[in-house]
């Protein structure tokens, strides 16, 4: 045991010692036992050599001892959401299958639900063990009853486990129906999952895509619809209702493809502008584009990777993808961006920023409400980050309260205004395209082209990005 632990040996060697040490841990329980813990403890370790790591983990998975057995059962299930190495999640994938391991399947999900370009979802080994483990069901109905039951309730609280395999799970759920059809049918008729301890949360979202029309895509929606739901929160509660009653009244088209990051643009549309709401999509889009048409507009050309990639940042090039909803909260942002309190106090906001170089700066974009409900002038709500969100001078993190806030806002912004003449940032990093897919937000930021000018481009989830022109002081 102790030459297969040696780091000063060659693999090979240690490989051996692996051998030897194995064969003859099955003479003696506590022995074997003592080999596993080993070996596990290897496997886990980033600096084990990928033969030997290899050749641990096939050892281990193919112990067929009962006590043996039901440890690389659990072992599998806690070590394979996070495995970087393919071989070894289809080695686990494989004997999950042969062995009948179900528990498994919730590790299954999240492994699967992490996207590998060039690779169908269903046709990866992940899949592939899922329906061989419920034999009969399709694999969006696999993943919706694991959604609904995330299993492994004995898992250490640090873990979270129930959260995450939920939001792993719905995310693939959105890949595998893009549409929302299947989703939306399934939160329908859930079966016993009702019953469930997921009943609540299927409650939402059953309301979300029957009163709003909307079905979430990512995790993140799901906790901003159940924060919108909250039945003690009576402003959320109110402009649940309002919204609901103006969704009621849009035509098909206008409910295509809505999300929630559409509501309140809709919500404020009915009461500052109306007659929005009686114009097609493309009747809003020539609108958009009858605005940005003369606008000047600066293209980002600093830090382009796999994320950010150089497109266009013009509405010709976008416009086929824009959803009607997606039209009306463009239209109604940039009217927000461009009022005056709203350019005062961003500019307030710029020299704030400027000042601390240890942050980005961000926040949020709301109507005020009376005590009526009654929207009035657009504002910008700074949350400055907290003290360990701040990371370095070009990036921004959200804070939970923020987040929490702009549930029933237009959008979160946030500024790149490290110096007057910032240009070649004028638009979304990678980064700021991964947040945006991941909370389902419609977003802007705001970059500084120079001392009374800044460049303002919106983007959401779906890596639309719209340069919108400047504001001035």
């Amino acid at each position: 045991m102790l030459d297969t632990r040696n780091p000063e040996l060659k693999v090979s060697r240690r490989v051996e010692a692996a051998d030897i040490a194995w064969a003859s841990s099955f003479d003696d329980p506590e022995v074997h036992r003592k080999a596993r813990a080993v070996f596990k403890s290897l496997v886990w370790s980033t600096e084990t050599p990928r033969p030997l790591r290899l050749a641990l983990v096939d050892k281990l998975l193919t112990d067929e001892t009962p006590e043996g057995s039901a440890d690389s059962r659990r072992f599998t299930t806690l070590r394979l959401p996070t495995e970087p190495d393919r071989a070894v999640v289809g080695m686990m994938a494989l004997a999950a299958a042969r062995n009948g391991w179900t528990e498994v399947s919730p590790s299954l999900v999240r492994r699967l639900a992490e996207p590998i370009r060039g690779i169908p979802d269903g046709e990866r080994v992940e899949a592939r063990a899922l329906r061989a483990l419920h034999p009969g069901e399709p694999l969006d109905r696999i993943v919706f009853d694991i959604f609904t039951n995330p299993g492994l309730s004995d898992t250490p609280r640090e873990l979270d486990w129930a959260s995450r395999v939920r939001a792993d799970a719905w995310a693939l759920l959105s890949r595998l129906d893009p549409g929302g059809d299947i989703r939306r049918s399934l939160i329908h008729d859930p079966g016993p999952a009702a019953l469930s301890s997921a009943g609540p949360l299927l409650n939402d979202l059953r309301a979300a895509a029957d009163d709003l029309g909307v079905v979430p895509d990512s995790a993140a929606e799901l906790e901003w619809i159940s924060a919108l739901r909250d039945p003690d929160d009576a402003r959320s509660r109110a402009w649940w209702n309002e919204s609901a009653s103006i969704v009621a009244r849009l035509g098909p088209e206008q409910r295509a493809y809505l999300h929630l990051r559409h509501i309140e643009p809709i919500r404020l549309a009915a009461r500052k502008s109306p007659k929005l709401l009686t114009m097609s999509r493309d009747e809003l889009l020539g609108m958009l584009r009858g605005r940005l048409g003369d606008r000047p507009h600066h293209r980002r050309t600093a830090e382009l990777d796999g994320i950010r990639k150089e497109t266009s940042e013009r509405l010709d090039a976008w416009a086929d993808r824009m959803s009607w909803g997606d039209a009306l909260a463009v239209l109604m942002i940039d009217d927000a961006v461009r009022s005056p309190g709203v350019v005062s106090a961003l500019f307030q906001q710029v020299a704030l920023d400027r000042q601390d170089t240890k942050t980005e700066y961000g926040g949020v974009i709301e109507a005020v409400s009376g005590p009526d409900g009654r929207p009035g002038a657009y504002r910008v709500v700074l949350f400055p980050p907290r003290p360990r969100d701040r990371v370095n001078d070009e990036r921004f993190i959200a804070s939970r309260d923020m987040v929490r806030y702009a549930d029933r806002a237009l959008a979160q912004y946030h500024l790149h205004v490290q110096r007057p003449r910032n240009t070649k940032y004028a638009g979304p990093s990678g980064g700021d395209l991964r947040n945006a897919r991941m909370s389902g937000r419609n977003s802007v930021v705001f970059t500084s082209l120079s001392r009374t000018r800044l460049g303002v481009d919106y983007y959401q989830p779906d890596g639309v990005v719209l340069d919108l022109g400047e504001i001035t002081r």
